[in-house]
């Protein structure tokens, strides 16, 4: 019998939940904060592709190298999309990413399940690195 973590994350950005969502789905902007370095964000080392349909796949190769890939299961703009997740690491895991909307800014909640004891805790600190990255690109907006 396998035991299976949950890593919930949760962060408030200063955007409306189209905003985020956009760059949740938008390869080009994917590429730019989806990434595990320490930067905040290195698209020069990262690429992504999405076929943004329930049942299309997407890929995201970090630190131009390590390769994440899933299909996305359900797709409701600008409010939800979850999708499997899978690396060198973990395979069919599964992420949620809730928004909601509070005026101009979008809370956010991340869940990502079926997670072992001993890849909870590297997937909670990167969920958590990459969400500063993200929050930096829609403050920024570089």
């Amino acid at each position: 019998m396998s035991v299976h973590e949950t890593v919930r994350i949760r962060y408030s950005f200063a955007a409306k939940p189209e905003v985020v969502f956009k760059a949740w789905t938008t390869p080009a902007l994917m590429q730019k904060w989806m990434d595990g370095s320490c930067d905040h964000y290195a698209d020069v080392r990262s690429q992504a592709k999405a076929d943004l349909r329930v049942g299309g796949r997407y890929e995201i190769v970090m630190q131009g190298e390590l390769l994440h890939y899933g299909e996305y299961q359900k797709i409701i703009p600008p409010r939800l999309l979850v999708f499997t997740w899978n690396s060198h690491l973990v395979k069919d895991t599964l992420v949620t990413v809730e928004l909601e909307g509070r005026g101009d800014h979008t809370d956010l909640t991340l869940t990502h399940e079926r997670l072992s004891p001993t890849t909870a805790p590297a997937h909670h600190q990167g969920w958590t690195r990459v969400m500063g990255h993200l929050n930096h690109l829609l403050t920024k907006g570089e």
